[in-house]
């Protein structure tokens, strides 16, 4: 279980962001099933009349992938934020600080880059929803369901977002959009879940030897 975090009751309910603006965009395809959608959302230039609009970019991705292990358990492993980096490269490392409002700090390298940011809880559901936001460095957010197809097998769907300063979008629009994307955020899935059915493998046959003797 995730330290330091605490449960609500529902089910199925989507993420309350907090943000500000309209926004609208195209959605696009890549590789391996990811989804692609540039945003553009206009924000309040300056006080007073007359003042203009700034365009910002938020890029946000979908991915999903099918584990053959109840939606409780994979929702368990998860939620281990501090051992994400064992099945996601690009993470250097996340560190939970607690408080009311479940702040965790987050560190990842990536095509020689390296941002930082910390990020808050703004929803979880137990073994259904996960919801943040970050509240300082990288501005980003997203989501992560588990989806329950029966009772020894999930989906689990990630939504990210994240916007990017206009120096950085001139540097990674390509590079970021299809290697760090589409490379990495279905690739760590996979590691995940296979790291996860390795160990719920060595549960089992634990299980089995305890009861044998």
């Amino acid at each position: 279980m995730m330290a330091g975090v605490g449960f609500v009751g529902g089910g199925g309910v989507p993420c309350r962001q907090s943000r500000q603006g309209q926004h609208r965009g195209r959605s696009f395809v890549w590789n391996q099933g990811v989804r692609f959608r540039l945003v553009k959302r206009g924000r309040a230039g300056g006080a007073g009349a007359g003042a203009g609009v700034a365009m910002s970019s938020w890029y946000d991705f979908y991915a999903s992938q099918k584990i053959e292990a109840p939606a409780d358990y994979v929702f368990q492993e998860y939620t281990r934020l501090e051992d994400m980096p064992n099945w996601a490269p690009w993470l250097q490392s996340v560190e939970l600080e607690g408080g009311p409002d479940h702040i965790s700090k987050w560190s990842i390298a990536s095509s020689g880059f390296k941002f930082s940011w910390r990020a808050k809880i703004t929803q979880l559901i137990r073994g259904k929803l996960i919801c943040w936001e970050s509240v300082e460095g990288l501005k980003n957010r997203g989501s992560v369901s588990f989806r329950t197809l029966s009772n020894e097998e999930c989906e689990v769907s990630i939504r990210l977002g994240f916007e990017l300063p206009q120096w950085l979008r001139t540097v990674f629009n390509n590079q970021f959009v299809k290697n760090f994307v589409s490379d990495k955020l279905q690739s760590e899935l996979k590691i995940f879940r296979s790291l996860l059915l390795r160990k719920k493998r060595r549960l089992k046959s634990t299980e089995r030897n305890a009861s044998s003797i």
